[in-house]
């Protein structure tokens, strides 16, 4: 079983929590966050032996660097117009990571689709 370190938003409060979660893979772990009402917006398989290592310290850390706010309205421009053509989110997620080419926004396309 893996360990996971974890950034994820509270349900009622909408706070910011970190913390550690136990499990077999990346899916049953927010899976059991989301039980717990914590919506994961980061997740990362914590090495052996890694202390404080970039798992812990965040996604700037672990070599993604920000996404722009021109990428980021350019993303949500295009998820509207896809939504408001009829197209289910599910499918618009899916058109965006094919079309976007950084790969860190297409990570986090691919995270919030899951």
């Amino acid at each position: 079983m893996a360990v996971y370190a974890y950034k994820a938003l509270e349900r009622k409060s909408g706070k910011t929590v970190r913390g550690v979660v136990d499990a077999e893979s990346p899916v049953l772990a927010r899976r059991k966050l989301r039980e717990q009402n914590l919506y994961p917006t980061w997740l990362q398989e914590q090495t052996a032996g890694a202390g404080a290592s970039k798992a812990a310290k965040g996604p700037r850390s672990a070599g993604f660097g920000r996404i722009s706010q021109r990428d980021i309205a350019l993303m949500t421009r295009q998820l509207a117009v896809l939504l408001k053509a009829g197209m289910p989110l599910v499918q618009a997620l899916d058109a965006l990571m094919e079309q976007t080419s950084r790969v860190r926004l297409r990570t986090i396309i691919f995270d919030v689709r899951d």
